[in-house]
C-alpha cells in the first residue's frame, strides 16, 4: 500500500471518529434538551396546581370575588399546559398519567366553577354564604379531584425527571464510549503506520547520511513497492552516479574556486564603481525610452540614479518609475531630445531648462546598450545658480539702461518743462517789481496769480520726479502680500474721489503675491485713479481680477471710460507724456510711468488694450 493511501486512510479514520463524537454529543444534547423541556412543563403544572388549591381554599374561607377570578385564570393556564405538553410525551405511562391529570382537572374545574357561579345566600347576621349538604358533598368531591390531580402531576414529574437523568447518563456513556473507541482506533492505526514506516524511514535516513558522508559503495535496502522503496532505489542510483562522476569533482571544484575569485574581483570592481558613482557631484542616470506606434517618444523610465541626481532634481526614489508618474506635465522637449538620442545613437551636449523644477541644466547624453533596447545615459550638472546670476546681471544691465534713459529724459525735462514755470515766475515777478513797486491793482493781482501758479506747477513736477526716481532705490523688500487687502487699501485712499464720482469697483478673488506692499498700493491706486479721471458720461465702473499663468499672475483693470487710441500704446507709459491738455484733465502725466516702473521692479510687464469711447483694460504681470 502506498504511503499516501495509508496516510489518507488514517485521516479518514480520525475524521470519522471526530464526526461520530460530534453526532453522539449532538444527539445526547437534543435528547437532554427535550426531556428538560418536558420537565419544565410538568414543573409549571405542579406549581399552578398548588396555586389553584391555595386560591380555592382562600375563596372558600374569605368568599372574595378576586380569589375566584384568580382561580379561574390559573385553571386556564393549567389547561393550556395540558394541551401543549400532550403531543410531546412518547411513553404510554406518561400519556396515561397526563390523561388522568387532565380528567381530574376537568372534574375539579367543573365542580368548583358551579359552586362559584351559584348564587350565594347571605346570612343576615353573619353575612356568610350558606352551602347545602349537596353542595358540601360537591365541594368534597372537588377536593378529592384536586388532590388526585396533584398526585398525578407529581407522579408525571417524577417519571419525566427519571427519564431526564437516564437520558443524560446514557448520552454521557455513549459519548465516552465513542471517544474511547476513536482513540483506540487512532492509536492502533498510528502504531501500524509507525511499525511499517518509522523503521524504514530511519533506515533510509541512516543510509542517506552514510552516502552523504562519502561512502558511495553503501546501498540502502529497498523493501515493498511504496514511495520509500522508490526513494531508496533513487538514493542508490544517485550514489552510483556520484561514484562514476567522482573523478570530475576536483575539476568542478577548481572551476568553482576560479568563479569565486572572479566574483570577488567583480565585486571589488563594482564597489569601486559604486563609490565613484555615489561620490561624483554631477547627476547621473540611465533611462529606457518609451515610444508610441508612430515612433514618437511619449515617456521614459528611470533605471539607475545616483545621489547627486536626487540632490540636483529634488526627485527621490526615482529608480523604476516613469517620468509621467513623477511629473505628469513634464516638458515635451526633454522627450524629444532623449528620443532622438535613443533612435540615432547620436550623443548630445546641451543646456536646457526644466520649467517645472525652475532649474537649468548642462547635459551630456549618449545611447547605451543595443539599439533595440533604446536606453540613454545622462550626465548633467545643475547650473541654475549660474543662470540666475547671468539673469541677474542682465536685469542689472537692463536697469542701468533704463536708468540712463530715464536720466536722459530727466535732463530733457529739467532743461525744458521745469525751466518754463521758473521763467514765468521770474518774468512776472520782475514786472510786478518794476511797474507796481509801491501800489497794487488788479493786474498786479493777476501777475501774482501767474507767479504762484507757476511755482505750484514747478513744485508738483519736482515731487513727481522724486517719486519716480525713488521707485527703484527706496523700495521695500519683497514679501508675501494679499492682493485683495492691497486693493481695499487703495480704495480707502481714493474713498472721497470714488464717492464724488459715484464709482463702482468690483473684483474677483485676488491671490497672494511676493511684492512691495506700499508700491503695490500705489500701482492699484494710480490705475484706479486714472480710470476715474478719464471717465465718460456714465458713472465709472471698474473691475479687477487675476489669472494664474504658471510662473506669474496676470492682473487686469477694466473700466468703461473714454478709452485710449492704440497708436499711443508706447507714449502713455513715458514720463510727462500727456494725451490731453491740463484744462481738460489735470495732472503731471507721470502716473502711468510710475506704474510701469513699479511693475518692472517686480519682474513683470504692463500694457493696455483699448479703443476710443469703449473703455480701456490695463494688464500687468507679477511673478509668484
Amino acid at each position: 500500500m502506498k504511503i499516501k493511501t495509508r496516510l489518507r486512510l488514517n485521516t479518514f479514520i480520525s475524521l470519522g471518529t471526530v464526526i461520530l463524537i460530534l453526532l453522539s454529543v449532538v444527539w445526547s444534547w437534543l435528547e437532554i434538551v427535550d426531556t428538560g423541556r418536558d420537565l419544565d412543563a410538568v414543573y409549571k403544572m405542579r406549581r399552578i396546581a398548588f396555586e389553584r388549591i391555595l386560591l380555592r381554599d382562600e375563596y372558600l374561607l374569605f368568599q372574595e370575588e378576586r380569589s375566584g377570578k384568580q382561580w379561574k385564570a390559573k385553571s386556564e393556564a393549567l389547561r393550556n399546559l395540558f394541551e401543549q405538553a400532550g403531543p410531546r410525551f412518547d411513553s404510554d405511562e406518561d400519556r396515561t398519567l397526563l390523561e388522568n391529570a387532565r380528567k381530574d382537572f376537568d372534574a375539579s374545574y367543573s365542580g368548583f366553577s358551579k359552586i362559584i357561579e351559584k348564587r350565594m345566600q347571605k346570612d343576615s347576621t353573619h353575612n356568610m354564604v350558606v352551602f347545602s349538604d349537596a353542595e358540601q358533598r360537591q365541594i368534597s368531591q372537588v377536593f378529592l379531584k384536586a388532590h388526585s390531580l396533584t398526585d398525578n402531576i407529581n407522579r408525571l414529574h417524577e417519571s419525566i425527571q427519571q427519564k431526564s437523568t437516564t437520558a443524560r447518563d446514557r448520552g454521557a456513556f455513549i459519548v465516552i464510549l465513542v471517544i474511547c473507541g476513536g482513540i483506540v482506533a487512532i492509536i492502533i492505526n498510528s502504531a501500524v503506520i509507525r511499525r511499517t514506516l518509522a523503521k524504514r524511514i530511519t533506515a533510509l535516513s541512516k543510509g542517506v547520511e552514510i552516502i552523504g558522508s562519502g561512502n558511495l559503495d553503501y546501498r540502502i535496502a529497498a523493501e515493498g513497492n511504496d514511495e520509500l522503496s522508490v526513494l531508496a532505489e533513487a538514493s542508490n542510483e544517485m550514489a552510483a552516479r556520484l561514484k562514476i562522476s567522482y573523478t570530475s569533482v576536483e575539476k568542478l571544484q577548481v572551476e568553482i574556486d576560479e568563479r569565486k575569485r572572479t566574483e570577488t574581483e567583480l565585486k571589488e570592481s563594482e564597489e569601486k564603481y559604486r563609490t565613484l558613482f555615489d561620490s561624483i557631484d554631477q547627476g547621473f542616470c540611465t533611462i529606457e525610452m518609451i515610444f508610441d506606434e508612430q515612433e514618437k517618444p511619449v515617456d521614459y523610465r528611470f533605471l539607475i540614479v545616483n545621489p547627486a541626481f536626487e540632490r540636483q532634481t529634488g526627485i527621490q526614489n526615482a529608480a523604476g518609475l516613469r517620468m509621467r508618474e513623477i511629473a505628469p506635465l513634464h516638458e515635451e522637449h526633454w522627450f524629444r531630445i532623449y528620443g532622438q538620442i535613443a533612435l540615432t545613437g547620436e550623443s548630445l551636449r546641451f543646456e536646457n531648462v526644466a520649467e517645472q523644477l525652475q532649474r537649468y541644466y548642462e547635459v551630456f547624453a549618449w545611447r547605451i546598450g543595443a539599439p533595440e533596447e533604446r536606453k540613454v545615459a545622462i550626465l548633467f550638472k545643475d547650473i541654475t545658480a549660474r543662470k540666475q546670476a547671468d539673469e541677474k546681471i542682465m536685469r542689472v544691465l537692463a536697469d542701468l539702461q533704463r536708468s540712463n534713459k530715464e536720466l536722459e529724459q530727466f535732463a530733457y525735462v529739467a532743461s525744458h518743462d521745469l525751466q518754463e514755470p521758473l521763467r514765468m515766475v521770474s518774468s512776472y515777478t520782475q514786472l510786478l517789481a518794476e511797474r507796481y513797486q509801491d501800489k497794487l491793482d488788479d493786474k498786479a493781482n493777476l501777475f501774482i496769480h501767474y507767479a504762484v501758479d507757476g511755482a505750484v506747477r514747478m513744485q508738483q513736477l519736482i515731487n513727481d520726479l522724486l517719486a519716480f526716481s525713488r521707485i527703484g532705490t527706496k523700495g521695500k523688500s519683497m514679501e508675501p502680500v494679499d492682493a485683495g487687502a492691497v486693493l481695499r487699501e487703495a480704495i480707502q485712499n481714493l474713498k472721497m474721489n470714488i464717492e464724488e464720482t459715484k464709482t463702482t469697483i468690483t473684483n474677483d478673488k485676488l491671490p497672494e503675491v511676493r511684492a512691495d506692499a506700499s508700491q503695490l498700493v500705489q500701482l492699484f491706486q494710480n490705475l484706479i485713479g486714472n480710470a476715474i479721471k478719464f471717465r465718460g458720461e456714465v458713472s465709472p465702473h471698474i473691475h479687477m481680477d487675476a489669472k494664474d499663468e504658471g510662473i506669474e499672475w496676470l492682473f487686469s483693470v477694466r473700466d468703461n471710460g473714454i478709452g485710449i487710441d492704440p497708436q499711443f500704446a508706447d507714449k502713455v507709459f513715458v514720463i510727462f507724456q500727456r494725451l490731453h491738455t491740463r484744462e481738460e484733465y489735470p495732472g503731471s502725466g507721470i502716473g502711468l510711468a510710475i506704474c510701469k516702473k513699479i511693475v518692472e521692479r517686480h519682474g513683470g510687464r504692463i500694457w493696455f488694450e483699448s479703443e476710443p469711447d469703449k473703455g480701456a483694460t490695463f494688464y500687468f504681470t507679477i511673478r509668484k
